[in-house]
């Protein structure tokens, strides 16, 4: 199920690619990928598996993309256990992230975003929750989905 409703031909963005899984869904879809991750590996993993797909290493707080030019963001945060982060915590991480997905999305857009603990209060600060759901993984985690425009 498509939830961010990218369109053929649309331009869509992935702030935490990570090796490039979500954008290989949105491909599959026909949109115009773009991709970043602060990680230099990850983002050289995500080369690997998308060759000539646009991927670059960036800091999801400050991406080098012009105000509202993106059609969908759809991301899955990082939990913070094994990754590396430059933000001071994971909330001014998510807060930031969340504030530049908002810069970046053409107003009236969606952006996905899943995470594994609730972060809904951080998100109504930058924009209108539309859907919340839960997907129980395993005793330990539960992925929350949050449909943001």
């Amino acid at each position: 199920m498509n939830i961010s409703l990218i369109q053929p031909g649309e331009r869509f963005f992935d702030p935490f690619c990570g090796t490039g899984g979500i954008l290989l869904e949105a491909r599959e879809i026909g949109a115009c990928i773009l991709g970043s991750d602060f990680d230099p590996v990850m983002v050289t993993g995500c080369r690997q598996n998308l060759p000539e797909s646009d991927v670059m290493i960036a800091d999801a707080t400050a991406v080098p993309i012009c105000d509202h030019t993106l059609d969908a963001v759809v991301t899955d945060l990082p939990y913070g256990q094994s990754v590396r982060i430059r933000a001071e915590s994971m909330n001014h991480l998510y807060d930031g992230s969340l504030a530049e997905i908002r810069r970046v999305l053409r107003p009236g857009r969606r952006a996905v975003v899943v995470t594994h603990r609730d972060i809904t209060d951080i998100a109504a600060c930058h924009f209108t929750i539309l859907q919340a759901h839960e997907q129980r993984v395993h005793k330990s985690l539960t992925r929350r989905i949050l449909v943001l425009s």
